[in-house]
Formats: structure tokens, C-alpha cells, sequence
């Protein structure tokens, strides 16, 4: 069944992809009707009464308490606006993009995917940063990598065990599905024995053991350069421990840039500036509240246009289809 890009209620699809795309596996109860008011974007009668910021922030799973500090984070963005903001929580992601779908939040910390959701629904949020990670890294990209001798080109790995994340892993399990060809042919016709795996762990030992002759894995990516030059990040360090060779790369794709932080189209023009040039000095001015929002990602904020994340617009495709999109299946 096609998804509708306009709805006055939201449909069981949309909940499903809205969950899958989070990386919540059971079904979430929200459906309040998109607002006209959500729809209408930065309308003078809008600007003209926005008088308070909220903030949604979801509920952390990992604490006792209500969901992580944001109080300096809180003050600061305050400050830079000369108004009110108030913090809303949320117990998960698919209900903080219904609040920001409907217009009862203003500001949020998305996934890439999680921005598309909320376009999807009401196509009101204008991405204005994005996190960045170390060195200037400033996304992912999903690659394909061996750690055989004998393997040195994608052609080789006809009939092998080839390792492919879940549907539901954007990176390792999506991405490939959407965007893997060799030499114009998809994956589900390369005649690779895919094997799946539900966890990065898993791929590595099955790497480094020999199960798989070559898995899909990420590395951190600059987005500078058409192609990366090597593999960085967590899945490289863990997959080169101990290994006398280097991991080969044999297919990398797309720059794919880390989820953005995102804005309501109500939100005035003088505001969103103010907002952002609060965002791109944060890490040096007030490095306390920069912690509060950043989250594992230790870089400055980066501005960011919105076409960036048109890159996505596959991947969401793929993972709307669900199991149908699925090689292994």
C-alpha cells in the first residue's frame, strides 16, 4: 500500500515506519490530528504571536531519572533568544515526532530518518545543525569489507557468505539494500550467500573467524571527498584488533550526514539565527550545556542545509517496503 504524504490522522504504515525507522520494535499508540496550524509554516500571524521555544526531548532508558539534564542548555538557548523555553518529554522518539508534527514543540534532536518522518507527515521542520564527531567527521557510510587474502574485488564473492545487517540497521542493513550495485547489478542478484546478523559484534567474529568472507560494516565519514580514504570509528577499531592484515574495503557508499537538530517552520526567522549562531559556538562558550545536547558526539555543531538529507530518501523507500526490500528473505 503506497504511503499518503498528507493525512488528517496518522495511518497504521506511518506508525510502523515511524518505529522501524527509530529503532522501536513494538507497536506505539499516538495518532492526534496534524494541526493546519503545523502545516502552515513561519506565517506572519505565527511569528507574530511566538512568544515561548519548547523544546521536546525524549526520556532516557538508561537513568532513573525523568530523562537527561538540558537545564544549562535550557538557559543558554533562552538567553539567545530574549524568551521563555520550556522543555517537554517524551517517553520515546515516535511521540516526539508527533508533538513536533503537530505543533506542540518547536526544537528537536532527530535521527536523518526521523527528520523524513516528521516531512512525511507535515512537512514543517527545517534541519539548521548537525552534530559532528573527532575529526571533522561528519556522517557515515556503509561499506563492504573482507578480511580474506584472496578477495579483492566484489565479482569474487559470488557464492560466499557474505554478512548483511537487519533491515532495521540503517547502516549495515538498509543502506546496502537501497544502494549496493556492482557494475549496475543489485544485491539480491550478485549470487552472494547473504548470511544476516543482528549485531556488529557478530559480524566481526564472523569475519575474523571465517564464517563470513566479507561483511557490510560503517565507517565515520567526512563527506569532503567523493570516496574515504580508510576505515574509521568503532567498527574498524574492533574489526582490526588482532588482525595481522587490514581489513580490505571492496565497496563504500554515499556520504550519509548524522541526524539533525531541526526547527519548526513557525519559528521566526530572527529566532532560527539566533539559535543557530548560539549551536555553532556552544562547544567553546558554554561547554557544559553543549554537553547536555551533544550526546556521544564530541564535535562542534555544523551547519547544514536541508537537500543534505535527500540522500535518505531511498533508505526511508526501503525501509517503508519492509521485508520486501529484504534479499535474505
Amino acid at each position: 500500500m503506497p504511503m499518503r504524504r498528507r493525512s488528517p490522522r496518522t495511518t497504521g504504515l506511518t506508525r510502523t515506519l515511524l518505529v522501524l525507522t527509530l529503532g522501536f520494535f513494538s507497536p506505539t499508540a499516538y495518532g492526534d490530528d496534524v494541526s493546519s496550524s503545523a502545516q502552515s509554516g513561519s506565517s506572519a500571524s505565527a511569528e507574530t504571536n511566538f512568544t515561548v521555544l519548547r523544546v521536546g526531548v525524549t526520556e532516557s532508558a538508561n537513568t532513573t531519572r525523568s530523562g537527561p539534564p538540558v537545564e544549562l542548555f535550557r538557559q543558554a538557548l533562552s538567553e539567545a533568544i530574549s524568551l521563555p523555553v520550556e522543555v517537554i518529554r517524551f517517553p520515546n522518539l515516535p511521540t516526539l515526532i508527533d508533538a513536533f508534527a503537530t505543533g506542540r514543540i518547536h526544537y528537536a534532536k532527530m535521527s536523518a530518518l526521523g527528520y523524513l518522518s516528521v516531512n512525511k507527515l507535515c512537512d514543517c521542520a527545517q534541519p539548521f545543525v548537525s552534530p559532528t564527531i573527532g575529526d571533522g567527521f561528519t556522517g557515515q557510510r556503509s561499506v563492504l569489507v573482507t578480511v580474506a587474502s584472496e578477495i579483492e574485488e566484489v565479482s569474487e564473492l559470488e557464492g560466499k557468505p557474505v554478512g548483511l545487517g537487519d533491515v532495521s540497521q540503517v547502516m549495515v542493513g538498509t543502506v546496502p539494500r537501497a544502494e549496493f550495485t556492482d557494475q549496475g547489478t543489485p544485491l539480491p542478484d550478485l549470487g552472494f550467500d547473504l548470511q544476516n546478523f543482528q549485531t556488529l559484534e557478530t559480524a566481526i567474529d564472523s569475519l575474523k573467524s571465517g564464517q563470513f568472507i566479507a561483511s557490510f560494516g560503517w565507517t565515520l565519514s567526512r563527506g569532503t571527498d567523493k570516496n574515504e580514504s580508510g576505515l574509521s570509528g568503532r567498527f574498524a577499531r574492533s574489526l582490526e584488533a588482532g588482525l595481522e592484515m587490514e581489513p580490505r574495503m571492496l565497496w563504500q557508499s554515499q556520504h550519509y550526514p548524522f541526524g539533525p537538530h531541526i526547527l519548526h517552520k513557525q519559528v521566526p526567522e530572527e529566532t532560527v539565527r539566533r539559535v543557530r549562531s548560539l549551536m555553532l559556538g556552544l562547544h567553546t562558550t558554554n561547554p557544559f550545556a553543549f554537553d547536555e545536547v551533544s550526546g556521544s558526539f564530541d564535535g562542534p555543531f555544523n551547519t547544514v542545509p536541508p537537500n543534505d538529507y535527500t540522500v535518505y530518501g531511498p533508505v526511508f523507500e526501503t525501509i517503508r517496503r519492509g521485508s520486501k526490500a529484504n534479499p535474505t528473505d
